[in-house]
């Protein structure tokens, strides 16, 4: 067992806490915090789910939870409250994602492979990360900030897409 914790000159040594993981097995890694205080990354849940969990100092510790699967991390937040990780899928892929609280969590979708991943997002809501393409490469990817999921998998499409006319440059 281990828990999260973050510390600041105010409060000191705060424990993040788990999302109801027993005492014996229950964990809380935290990835990442933001310029107001916010921490984000995965905590282990009474039924041995991993969830994406999204700390501040006025809720606590909340569940942010998955793309359908039983684990998902949170890797980034910014400092208007935007997470990306990745997350296990329903059928068990593994697909980074976008959370803010107007709109929960969203699949990034793929480069035509069956993964990927999303490691940060800046101030302006553009996230980077990495993605398998339909013939099994991993390459880097940009994500701009979208209004809906299907924005989000269109503009990955057309990053496919530009790759491919420049001639397919290898990771």
């Amino acid at each position: 067992m281990f828990h999260a914790f973050r510390w600041d000159s105010t409060h000191g040594l705060q424990d993040l806490g788990t999302l109801g993981g027993g005492t014996a097995s229950g964990f809380t890694m935290a990835y990442a915090i933001n310029n107001v205080g916010q921490v984000v990354g995965g905590s282990s849940t009474a039924d041995g789910q991993v969830h994406t969990f999204r700390w501040d100092t006025t809720h606590g510790i909340q569940d942010l939870g998955t793309l359908g699967g039983a684990t998902a991390f949170g890797f980034s937040i910014n400092d208007t409250g935007q997470v990306v990780g990745w997350s296990n899928t329903a059928d068990g892929q593994v697909h980074g994602f976008r959370w803010d609280s107007a709109r929960g969590m969203q699949d990034l979708g793929t480069l035509g492979g069956a993964d990927s991943f999303a490691w940060s997002v800046n101030n302006g809501g553009q996230i980077v990360g990495g993605a398998r393409t339909i013939n099994g490469d991993v390459h880097a990817f940009i994500a701009l900030p979208t209004r809906t999921p299907d924005e989000a998998v269109q503009a990955i499409a057309l990053l496919v897409e530009a790759h491919v006319i420049a001639g397919g440059l290898k990771a």
